[in-house]
Formats: C-alpha cells, structure tokens, sequence
C-alpha cells in the first residue's frame, strides 16, 4: 500500500467520523424533539480496482419502529375519543348535581316533596307557600340549567368537528406537499430525514383528530387510511366537507336532516354507523356529543320535564284550571303540546300565577290557580293533591322509563343514575385506553434517543477520529523523510 493509499484512506475516516460524530450530536440536540426519529450512520468499505481505499457513508438510516407508532396513533385517537366524550358527562353530571349535596336535581325534588308536607301542615303561612314556591323554583331552574349547558355542548361540539375539518385537510395538504419533497430528495439520493421527522408530527396531529394507519410506498411518499378502510391520503390528500351550524339547538339532529354530516370527496358518510369511516378520535367523539350522546341526554332532561307538567296540570288536581290553561309548570308560560317536546326541559317554566317575582301570590299554591281569591287560609287539599301527584307511581309519557311506573322523585333518581352510569362506564374507558397509549409511548420511546448510548457512540467517534488523525500525521512525517534525502 503506497502512502498516497494511507493518506486518502485516513482522509475518508476523517470525513466519516466527522460525519458521524454530527449525527450523534444531532441525535442528543434532538433528544426530546416531539416526532424525531434517531439517526445512525451507516458506513461501506470503499474499493478501488479491487483494492481498499478507505470507507464511505452510504446513508444515514432512520431508525424507528412503525408498528409501534400506528398502534400508538390509534390509541392516540381512542383516548382522545374518550376524553370528549368523558369531558361531556362530567359537565351534565356537575349540573344535575351529586346526590346528598343538598343542590343535586333528587335533593331538590326531595326538598319540594317537603315543602308540600310543610305547607299542607301550615296552609295559612305565607312563608311555608313560599318555601313551596322556591322549591319548584329550583327544580325548574336545575332543569333549564342542564337543557342549556346540553345545548351549549352540542353547539361546541358543532364548532369543534368544523375545526377539527379544518386542520384535518390542511394536515393532509401539509403531508402530501412532503411527500413530494421527500420522493425528490430520495430519488437524488439526499437525505430527507428532517423532512420526515416533520412529516411524522403532522400524521400524529391527523391521528388525533381521526386515527391513521401510515402505510409506506416505495418512493419514500406514505399513504393514509382510517382504522375502518377511508383513504385518507394517496397519490392525492382527501378533502373532508363539514358546514357549521351557528347553533345546535334541541330540535336540530342528524338523522333529522338539520345538522351537517361528513363527506369524503364529496361522498357522505353514514354517521349513524357504530364505526363510521372517520370514528375513533377527537372527531368522532365530538360527533358522538352532538347526536348521540347529547341528544339522548336531553331525550331523559324533556321526559323528565314533562313528567313533572303531565302530574301538576291534571285538573284533578287542580279544579280551579281554566279549560286550555297551563298548569303549576308550564312550557315557557304556556301549555304544553306532546308533540313539541324537544326542548321542554329548557323551556319549563312556573307559572307566574303563583311567583311572586313575576307578579303572582303565593296563596294560588293553596286556593288554585284559578282561583279569584285566597279563599279558606286553613284549606291544604290542593297542597295534599300536589303532593300525591308526586308521589304517585305513573309510567312517564315519554323517555327510556315510560313502561315503568314511578314516582317524580324515583324519576329523578333514574335520570341521575342513568348519567352517572354512564359517565362511570366512559371513565373507566378513557383509563383504560390512556393505559394502553402509556404502554405503547414507552415503547416508542425505547426506540428513541438514549442520551447515554450516544454519549458512548461519541466516545468511540472521537478515538477513531483521533487514530484516522495520527494516520496522517504519520504518513506526512514519513513524506517529509523523502524529501530530506
């Protein structure tokens, strides 16, 4: 081997290991950079007319484990399904109240159910018909509060599946532009790891929003597809259509043709599907908000509502009615009709014959709506007829407990359980998804930088740098010998 070979052999130890010891360091500024994949030189023995002259780069490999990363995406996708859908409940939850909180919807109907027993004991005080009257009050108010904090939830929800569209289509746009970035790259045999570093963040992102499956083309370009087969992107990104409704109100749904469904290249989705092309993530749960979960929600608040009005307006109750006037809880001031429920849970009322607040007296709670004047201060029948109403096991008009005979109270307690059963059963599967996306971050992470290894690699770098180094050192010394003879 002549000292020209040596030279340029050491020279290209020299460039690789410097080329190396960027990669490694590289490797730890990146250490905790949010979609990086770790990087590792790959090195070839480079031959000259079969004969060695030193080594080369042959590229620089990034080093992840895609399973891995699909599995985490979609269990990304699950939690945030979860989450959307647990953040819901727990609000209703909060404004339906804890039962033994004193504010709870079954407490207040416990607390009205006394108040009747107080009035009926004490007809001729005024301050025992008030108690009465701000009982219903409460009861009202907690229903109202409820229907209008759904409303707002299934608004929100509109406005966050438009915004989840949004981003979802500028993501794809953004994946499929460095697609063919990297196929450029690529095919010119440059390195495009960077690029796709960036790329990787944007699928997470999509796969937050709809969980993905990367699936790798030869060019270095990846396609797209949901959990459930919709090609996202391939050779061209799929454009999502949504429009946005300003307000979700009670009567609006879905399947009544009121709110916007999904479409895919201008194809619509089946929303009603269990597993719909686009279901799994942060979409699919703010869909189920809007016309699933939010609807049912409010079915239960309106089945509740008209219970409580079908009880008190029965004129058996009530002889002094007007024929066609509302009862004690009317339907925003006015009769209810069966066939506008929808709503009836925000829209109930007192009637303002017996709210002081609103011009009445509270002696009507005794006399009767109807009635001209307070009549016999000691008379309790109508205040023991409101009290059975109440308590009278009567199969509710409407909602998921219309075949079982209950009382206003025991209704209430259904309702809240019914709720909370549910918000128990989407916890516990948000905790169990969040545990599986644990599982699988580590994972991920155990492909990852290892800060330790690399400062190890960087070691073994600099020894090989050094001896590449003496190499010339020693050749030019042995080349300065030839020319002093």
């Amino acid at each position: 081997m002549s000292l020209n070979s040596a030279m340029i052999q050491a020279l290209s130890g020299l460039q690789a290991m410097s080329r190396s010891a960027g990669v490694v360091s590289n490797n730890l500024a990146n250490a905790l950079t949010e979609g990086y994949g770790r990087q590792e030189v790959e090195l070839t023995a480079r031959s000259t007319g079969g004969q060695g002259s030193g080594v080369t780069v042959s590229s620089i490999q990034r080093l992840v484990d895609q399973v891995v990363i699909n599995d985490r995406r979609l269990a990304d996708g699950a939690v945030a399904d979860s989450s959307v859908r647990s953040a819901f409940l727990e609000t209703i939850s909060a404004v339906l109240g804890e039962p033994g909180s004193g504010s709870s919807l079954t407490d207040l109907m416990g607390a009205l159910g006394a108040s009747l027993i107080e009035a009926a004991a004490r007809p001729e005080s005024d301050a025992a018909l008030g108690h009465v009257v701000t009982a219903f009050s409460d009861v009202v108010a907690v229903l109202n509060d409820a229907s209008d904090q759904v409303e707002r939830q299934r608004t929100d929800a509109d406005r966050s599946i438009a915004k989840g569209v949004e981003t979802l289509n500028l993501s794809l746009q953004m994946v499929d532009d460095l697609n063919s970035q990297i196929a450029r790259l690529q095919a010119g045999g440059n390195d495009a790891n960077a690029l796709i570093d960036q790329r990787q963040v944007l699928i997470d992102r999509i796969s937050e929003i709809v969980p993905v499956k990367q699936v790798e083309r030869d060019t270095g370009a990846i396609a797209l597809m949901t959990q459930n087969g919709a090609i996202l992107l391939d050779a061209e990104p799929a454009e999502i259509g949504f429009s946005q409704s300003s307000l979700v109100t009670a009567h609006m749904t879905y399947e009544g043709g009121t709110l916007s469904g999904l479409t895919i290249k201008g194809t619509a989705i089946d929303l009603t599907r269990d597993n719909h092309a686009l279901s799994g993530g942060a979409l699919g749960g703010h869909l189920s908000v809007r016309d699933e979960l939010g609807v049912a929600v409010q079915s239960e608040l309106d089945a509740f509502a008209r219970d409580l009005v079908e009880r008190l307006s029965d004129p058996a109750v009530d002889a002094t009615l007007p024929t066609g006037a509302p009862g004690l809880l009317t339907d925003g001031g006015g009769v209810f009709d069966p066939l506008d429920e929808a709503g009836l849970a925000g829209r109930l009322s007192l009637n303002p014959f017996v709210d002081p607040l609103a011009g009445g007296e509270v002696w009507r709670i005794r006399a009767g709506l109807g009635a001209a004047t307070p009549g016999d201060s000691g008379q309790s029948a109508l205040l023991d007829r409101l009290s059975s109403a109440l308590d009278t096991q009567v199969a509710p008009g409407s909602g998921s407990y219309s075949h079982q005979p209950m009382t206003a109270s025991q209704h209430a307690t259904e309702l809240l359980s019914s709720v909370g059963m549910q918000t128990q059963r989407v916890e516990a599967d948000l905790a169990h998804r969040q545990a599986r996306l644990d599982v699988l971050s580590d994972q991920e992470l155990a492909t990852g930088v290892d800060s330790d290894v690399e400062m190890q690699r960087l070691l073994v770098i600099e020894r090989a740098y050094a001896a590449n180094a003496r190499v010339i050192e020693t050749v030019e010394q042995m080349f300065d010998s030839l020319l002093r003879i």
